[in-house]
């Protein structure tokens, strides 16, 4: 079957798993993962993202977290299977609320994100 780049530009968002794990009050591992939308971005997109965001984000808490809100949210448009004390809507202040909770967790949306343009399975 051959490839059809319109195939690829079907839909504007997909969904790709984001999975870390946290430290439970006894040391040990507890594996979480939920379904981050991302949207679909070309090379060039991807290129100036990455560019944009090697800067200083700031010194204080609320200048990093509004950095953080706001370069994620340029490739994240929804998630599934997150609850934030009830909260389960995507949007900037929980966005921002899980960005303060979890002090890695945007590392592990944006590794997510850039692992899933690589994330086809090959076929032989």
């Amino acid at each position: 079957m051959a490839f059809k780049l319109e195939t690829l530009n079907a839909s504007v968002t997909y969904k790709y798993p984001v999975k870390f794990a946290i430290v439970s009050e006894h040391g040990g591992s507890i594996d979480q993962e939920f379904t981050a939308i991302f949207k679909r971005l070309d090379r060039a997109q991807v290129v100036d993202l990455r560019n944009r965001h090697q800067g200083d984000t700031g010194n204080s808490i609320d200048q990093v977290l509004d950095a953080d809100v706001a370069y994620i949210s340029e490739f994240l448009t929804g998630w599934e299977d997150v609850d934030l004390n009830g909260a389960t809507e995507f949007n900037k202040d929980n966005l921002r609320l899980l960005l303060k909770s979890l002090p890695k967790i945007n590392i592990f949306i944006s590794s997510a994100f850039f692992d899933s343009d690589g994330a086809v399975a090959r076929k032989n």
